[in-house]
């Protein structure tokens, strides 16, 4: 394993008209698979989450879903896994 993982939980599809967003961050602290893990296996259960794409070589984080920004890095920072937006 390289380090990167992606996830697609099994959501049912958006409703027609839904706002569903591609958010990027960057969480310097996510460099190893361990890390990866336990962002994505937490990430996956919030609302709205649609899929999830981690890299631990660059520390970027690609969600989509319909879900906040603030939402996400709330609960990032809630982990121990601050994040930023990607630059």
């Amino acid at each position: 394993m390289n380090g990167r993982a992606e996830t697609k939980p099994g959501r049912p599809g958006t409703e027609a008209g839904e706002d569903v967003a591609g958010l990027r961050l960057h969480v310097p602290l996510m460099a190893c698979r361990r890390s990866v893990r336990v962002v994505t296996a937490h990430l996956r259960d919030v609302p709205g989450v649609e899929s999830l794409n981690a890299n631990a070589s660059t520390g970027e984080l690609r969600v989509v879903g319909a879900v906040l920004e603030a939402t996400l890095r709330a609960e990032l920072a809630g982990i121990g896994f601050p994040a930023a937006p990607a630059p």
